[in-house]
C-alpha cells in the first residue's frame, strides 16, 4: 500500500519501511498511528508489546492485514 522502501505517508499514516512487504501498525497513547515495516512482523509486535506499559484504554501494536 505504501509503495517501496523509505519514509512514506498515505491515508493519514506514516510508514517506516526498510525491508519486507509486511509491517506492524503502532498506535501511540496520544492516538498517533504509524507503520513499521518488517519481514518478521509477529516478532516485532511481540517485542513492542514487551516495551509498553499496560493501560486500560491503550490500543497497542496491531498487525495490519495489508502490506506496509
Amino acid at each position: 500500500d505504501f509503495g517501496g522502501w523509505g519514509l512514506r505517508y498515505a491515508k493519514g499514516v506514516w510508514c517506516y519501511n526498510t525491508r519486507g512487504k509486511r509491517g506492524v501498525l503502532v498506535v501511540t497513547g496520544s492516538g498517533k498511528r504509524f507503520i513499521v515495516g518488517s519481514q518478521t512482523p509477529e516478532l516485532l509486535e511481540s517485542s513492542l508489546r514487551g516495551l509498553t506499559r499496560p493501560s486500560s484504554n491503550r490500543q497497542g501494536a496491531k498487525s495490519p492485514k495489508g502490506q506496509a
